[in-house]
Protein backbone atom coordinates (compact mmCIF):
# COMPACT_ATOMS: atom_id res chain seq x y z
CA UNK A 1 0.00 0.00 0.00
CA UNK A 2 1.55 3.50 -0.21
CA UNK A 3 1.54 5.91 2.11
CA UNK A 4 -0.18 9.32 2.05
CA UNK A 5 1.92 11.19 4.68
CA UNK A 6 -0.26 13.33 7.58
CA UNK A 7 0.35 16.38 9.68
CA UNK A 8 -0.58 14.64 13.02
CA UNK A 9 2.09 14.53 16.12
CA UNK A 10 1.37 10.70 16.66
CA UNK A 11 0.07 9.36 13.05
CA UNK A 12 3.39 9.70 10.41
CA UNK A 13 1.05 8.31 7.08
CA UNK A 14 -1.98 6.67 6.23
CA UNK A 15 -2.37 4.03 3.55
CA UNK A 16 -5.87 2.16 2.41
CA UNK A 17 -6.19 -1.10 0.24
CA UNK A 18 -10.35 -0.42 -1.09
CA UNK A 19 -10.13 -4.02 -2.14
CA UNK A 20 -9.87 -5.60 1.19
CA UNK A 21 -11.24 -2.38 3.27
CA UNK A 22 -8.15 -2.34 5.35
CA UNK A 23 -6.80 0.61 6.59
CA UNK A 24 -3.21 1.06 7.48
CA UNK A 25 -1.48 3.77 9.92
CA UNK A 26 1.97 3.89 10.73
CA UNK A 27 2.97 5.98 13.83
CA UNK A 28 5.80 8.62 14.43
CA UNK A 29 6.95 5.72 17.00
CA UNK A 30 7.41 3.34 14.07
CA UNK A 31 4.51 1.22 15.15
CA UNK A 32 2.18 0.12 12.12
CA UNK A 33 -1.64 -0.85 12.33
CA UNK A 34 -3.88 -2.43 10.06
CA UNK A 35 -7.68 -2.13 11.03
CA UNK A 36 -10.18 -4.23 8.93
CA UNK A 37 -13.40 -4.02 7.44
CA UNK A 38 -12.95 -0.08 6.77
CA UNK A 39 -14.46 1.41 3.63
CA UNK A 40 -13.19 3.78 1.13
CA UNK A 41 -16.03 6.44 2.95
CA UNK A 42 -14.32 6.46 6.34
CA UNK A 43 -10.42 6.90 4.84
CA UNK A 44 -12.12 9.51 2.75
CA UNK A 45 -13.00 10.91 6.17
CA UNK A 46 -10.12 10.55 8.08
CA UNK A 47 -8.09 12.10 5.27
CA UNK A 48 -10.16 15.55 5.49
CA UNK A 49 -10.08 15.22 9.25
CA UNK A 50 -9.13 18.93 10.85
CA UNK A 51 -6.99 15.94 13.40
CA UNK A 52 -6.27 12.99 11.83
CA UNK A 53 -5.56 12.01 15.41
CA UNK A 54 -8.58 12.59 16.96
CA UNK A 55 -10.62 11.38 14.41
CA UNK A 56 -8.79 8.26 14.29
CA UNK A 57 -9.83 7.57 17.94
CA UNK A 58 -13.29 8.65 17.51
CA UNK A 59 -13.89 6.62 14.75
CA UNK A 60 -11.42 3.94 13.75
CA UNK A 61 -9.74 2.81 17.04
CA UNK A 62 -12.01 0.59 19.17
CA UNK A 63 -14.26 0.25 16.30
CA UNK A 64 -12.92 -1.89 13.70
CA UNK A 65 -10.55 -5.38 14.45
CA UNK A 66 -7.15 -4.27 14.12
CA UNK A 67 -3.61 -5.85 13.83
CA UNK A 68 -0.24 -4.39 14.55
CA UNK A 69 2.76 -4.85 11.94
Amino acid sequence: MDHTPVKSSHVKSVAHDPENDVLEVAFHDGSIYRYHGVPKEKHEALMRASSVGKHLKAHIIGVHRHTRH
